[in-house]
């Protein structure tokens, strides 16, 4: 047998090994990035409320992809510039010889139960616990403007109408008017520790904390005062 014919059945039969490279596997690496997002979420908010309330979603990685095994094990991190806190992006990296990265987008959403129109509401309409009812909803998107407590919409008036289901925002309720222009109330002055009530007449509609006019029935002179309840005002020094 020739030396040149023993080398060519060497490279067409030797051992595989000799010649094969080795890939990481795609689904490998998305269950790596899951289990490093799960572990760093669920110690950041706790493990019963990970497990309740969030939902982790990897994106697929192309299974042709060919990355070549790394020696080490493998470094995660995220994108930490990132302000949108339902989309993120992760870094995987390969820190050997074999040097490679890549980027592996990941959704996280967030679940709550958040107050929703139990009926039709109208503009005007003030919140009863008929009105509304509270339903688990993907929250991820909302911002802060959910209301997340029943007791946070109760006796609130609709600013605008809205269908049933419709998730029922702040933005789209207001503080009801407990007291009207032209409403006859009672202010309350302090001073020195010593509490005087009088008369006045409100000069403007108000809801509870807000400033209005009213004017002192007796000296008919005109007062900023805090709206404190129904008939009720305190004088703003």
């Amino acid at each position: 047998m020739s030396i040149r014919f023993f080398f060519f059945l060497l490279a067409t039969t030797g051992p595989a090994s000799l010649w094969a490279v080795e890939y990481e596997n795609a689904q490998d690496i998305e269950q790596k990035v899951y289990t490093y997002i799960e572990t760093t979420l669920a110690e950041k908010i706790g493990r019963e409320s990970f497990d309740q309330d969030y939902e982790v979603t990897v994106s697929k990685l192309d299974p042709r992809l060919r990355l070549a095994k790394c020696a080490k094990p493998l470094k995660i991190q995220t994108n930490k510039s990132s302000n949108n806190r339902s989309h993120i992006t992760t870094r995987v990296a390969c820190e050997t010889d074999t040097r490679w990265s890549i980027f592996v987008p990941v959704k996280i959403d967030r679940f709550a139960e958040v107050a929703v129109a139990e009926q039709s509401l109208h503009r005007g309409q003030t919140l009863d616990v008929n009105a509304i009812r509270m339903e688990r909803r993907n929250i991820s998107h909302l911002g802060n403007g959910y209301i997340d407590e029943p007791e946070r919409a109760l006796g609130m008036v609709m600013k605008r109408s809205a269908r049933a289901g419709e998730l029922v925002k702040l933005s789209m309720v207001t503080q009801p008017k407990v007291v009207a222009k032209g409403d006859k109330v009672t202010i309350q002055a302090s001073r020195r520790g010593l509490t005087v009530s009088m008369m006045a007449t409100a000069l403007e509609n108000g809801k509870l904390g807000e400033t209005i006019s009213v004017k002192n029935n007796s000296s008919n002179r005109v007062l900023d005062a805090l709206v404190v309840g129904p008939g009720r005002v305190r004088t703003v020094r």
